[in-house]
């Protein structure tokens, strides 16, 4: 079975593709796979759809906007927010860390991000399915190693 990119998805669903050019480095794109995946960071996907108040409640600058801010943003075409979790403040709302900011990733970032993260957790897997099978030099129940 062949993966699609991201953008073949966005492609299928509709979605025009990204017009901006990506703003973050491969490095920078990568550790926050790793980041996000090692659990220091919060991204507006981990809100349930249809819950909008508690996204503005999560990443307040949101709330508190102003509607040419607002524009900005959709004009740059922002497309993930994120925030590590070190920076939240110190009340939850809702369960949900509370933030007085956050970070962007533009269209063309967060598809790189996203094909970035699906190649992590398939190494991830792997690894993990290589760890899980026996081979001879790997100690059995009792810990002994296999002659």
């Amino acid at each position: 079975m062949t993966e699609k990119s991201a953008e073949e998805v966005r492609e299928d669903l509709g979605v025009p593709p990204a017009t901006k050019p990506r703003i973050k480095t491969d490095e920078e794109i990568k550790q926050l796979v790793v980041d996000v995946v090692g659990g220091r960071v919060f991204c507006d996907y981990m809100v349930p759809e249809g819950n909008n108040n508690s996204m503005s409640m999560v990443f307040m600058p949101l709330a508190l906007m102003s509607r040419e801010d607002g524009e900005k943003l959709i004009e740059e075409e922002a497309s993930m927010l994120y925030e590590y979790l070190e920076k939240a403040g110190p009340r939850s709302v809702n369960g949900y860390p509370g933030f007085f900011s956050f970070q962007v990733l533009n269209r063309a970032d967060h598809d790189y991000f996203v094909d970035e993260m699906v190649k992590y957790l398939d190494m991830h897997a792997e690894f993990l399915k290589n760890e899980n099978n026996d081979t001879p030099d790997d100690p059995g129940p009792d810990g002994v190693r296999s002659q």
